[in-house]
């Protein structure tokens, strides 16, 4: 073992941390976080959809819940 010290939770300082910003990331992190926007796009897109009813004639209707 080295002779470094671990330090104990309470003495971190919380404003020794920072928060990266986003062209920090790693590639990784970036394919990571287009993945999971385009997750979040598509089931906003369905639960946006399913507001709507298409009748048998082509109309769409919004239906109010």
């Amino acid at each position: 073992m080295s002779g470094s010290k671990i330090p104990k939770p309470g003495d971190i300082s919380t404003d020794n941390i920072i928060k990266p910003s986003f062209d920090e990331l790693s590639e990784e992190h970036h394919q990571a976080y287009e993945a999971y926007k385009k997750k979040r796009e598509e089931e906003e897109m369905d639960r946006f959809l399913a507001n709507f009813n298409k009748d048998h004639q082509g109309y769409d209707r919004y239906d109010e819940r």
